[in-house]
């Protein structure tokens, strides 16, 4: 059965280990702008979650992306054996350490 939990509010990446299943380390399929998953806060929220997985990034997305980005996206996910798809938005690099990160999470 597939599961999918979506929760956008300030702070929300750091709930992820109560979403997440940890009985083992998953292949996680974690999709980011590298900015402002950095510049945003959201990169250090979920550091320590991060740690005890396998996380593979797919970066180098157009600041809003295009259906380019999306078919690279979805051509690296099925080369793939993962776990979970993670997307994590840490906001806009300019609104620095907003803490308005929202994640994705399919399981």
């Amino acid at each position: 059965m597939q599961h999918q939990t979506v929760k956008i509010e300030a702070g929300a990446a750091r709930s992820l280990g109560a979403v997440v299943p940890a009985d083992r380390p998953l292949n996680i399929f974690a999709i980011d702008n590298q900015t402002a998953y950095a510049v945003s806060g959201a990169e250090e929220a979920v550091a320590d979650f991060l740690s005890h997985h396998q996380p593979s990034f797919f970066r180098n997305l157009e600041p809003n992306p295009k259906v380019d980005d999306v078919l690279r996206g979805i051509q690296r996910f099925r080369d793939g054996a993962y776990d979970i798809v993670l997307a994590i938005d840490g906001g806009s690099a300019r609104v620095k350490r907003s803490h308005r990160w929202g994640f994705l999470c399919c399981v």
